[in-house]
């Protein structure tokens, strides 16, 4: 999954992550986090690569814990 992930735009990132973040919901609620969990550390892995600076100011915004989504990823660059 890593390798591909640096072929996706900043689109496809935000919305999986996006998506992501439903399925940890659901699966908090069946105890079965490690696929949502392991997709997630996948994706930021690859948006921090791509955008440090950004990531470090969106992680710093506790977005993370609210659930909030990387929004600088809406417009690919």
């Amino acid at each position: 999954m890593p390798a591909r992930l640096a072929d996706w735009s900043d689109a496809e990132l935000y919305s999986v992550w996006r998506a992501t973040g439903a399925e940890l919901v659901r699966a908090l609620h069946a105890e079965h986090t490690a696929t949502a969990a392991e997709a997630r550390q996948y994706l930021l892995t690859e948006i921090e690569r791509r955008h440090p600076l950004e990531t470090a100011a969106w992680l710093e915004a506790d977005a993370l814990r609210t659930g909030g989504a990387p929004d600088f990823l809406k417009s690919d660059r």
